[in-house]
């Protein structure tokens, strides 16, 4: 088990290194494409696939961009918050937790440069939309936490302490005799 300044440390550590690894796989696949090219890795089933992002998931609401960039630096105190207020924080939940804050801030920085994201992994035997790095550490980090939130039982109550004072006295048995 870590101690909060371990868990600490390394959330803010997987935070700002995945953060780091999205960019710069972005930086070099925009540059081997030349900003816009497809190039097939394994034809028909994995291409590398430079495109610019303006909505979110799945490309939905590419009109919604100033919306997005705005609930994305609200989304980063709010994953901090969540974080600290784990009492105490476990393994995974640091993994997970850590892994979504890497991944908004990957695309943050996209949305704050260029007004999109740049998205670049494009796997195509399973017809999925072209994605990056942030999104993987987002939605691992995402199905994570949620599978730590719906299968780590709850913790009872510790039982309140017993008042204050005396301890209230055992009532004198009952006289058979009647006196």
């Amino acid at each position: 088990m870590l101690t909060p300044s371990q868990s600490r440390l390394l959330f803010v550590a997987i935070a700002i290194g995945g953060a780091f690894l999205d960019l710069a796989t972005k930086s070099w696949a925009f540059r081997l494409l030349d900003g816009t090219g497809d190039w097939p890795i394994w034809p028909g089933v994995f291409h590398l696939n430079a495109c610019m992002n303006r909505g979110v998931v799945w490309g939905l609401f590419q009109e919604g961009g100033p919306v997005f960039l705005v609930l994305a630096a609200v989304a980063v105190p709010v994953l901090g918050g969540v974080f600290l207020s784990l009492k105490p924080p476990t393994l995974a939940s640091t993994l997970a937790l850590a892994s979504i804050l890497a991944g908004t801030l990957g695309n943050l920085y996209d949305r704050i440069r260029f007004h999109a994201v740049r998205d670049f992994i494009d796997v195509r035997v399973i017809h999925w939309p072209v994605f990056n790095v942030a999104d993987a550490f987002i939605c691992v980090g995402a199905i994570g936490f949620a599978w730590i939130l719906l299968t780590t039982p709850e913790k009872a109550p510790a039982p309140a302490p017993p008042p204050p004072g005396p301890a209230p006295a055992d009532p004198a048995p009952a006289d058979p005799a009647g006196r």
